[in-house]
C-alpha cells in the first residue's frame, strides 16, 4: 500500500493542503496525511531516518468530467 505524507511546514501553505486534502475526501479518494516535520511523518511510517528510501510512482491522467 502506498500513502501519502506531506511534509508542510511554512503557515501559508497548510490552507491549501488542508483544502486539497478534503476535496481529495469528498470524491471518495484516499487523502494524503499532513506532518509539520520529517520526523512527524517518519514516526506516522514507523520508520527511523535510516529506513526510508522515497518511492517514485509513475504520474498517470485522470481525466475530470467537465
Amino acid at each position: 500500500m502506498v500513502e501519502r505524507i506531506y511534509v508542510v511546514q511554512p503557515d501559508d501553505l497548510k490552507l491549501p493542503v488542508r483544502l486539497y486534502t478534503a476535496y481529495q475526501q469528498s470524491k471518495g479518494w484516499r487523502s494524503p496525511t499532513v506532518a509539520e516535520t520529517l520526523e512527524e511523518a517518519l514516526q506516522h511510517l514507523q520508520v527511523t531516518r535510516a529506513g526510508f528510501r522515497p518511492v517514485s510512482l509513475p504520474v498517470t491522467a485522470r481525466e475530470e468530467p467537465a
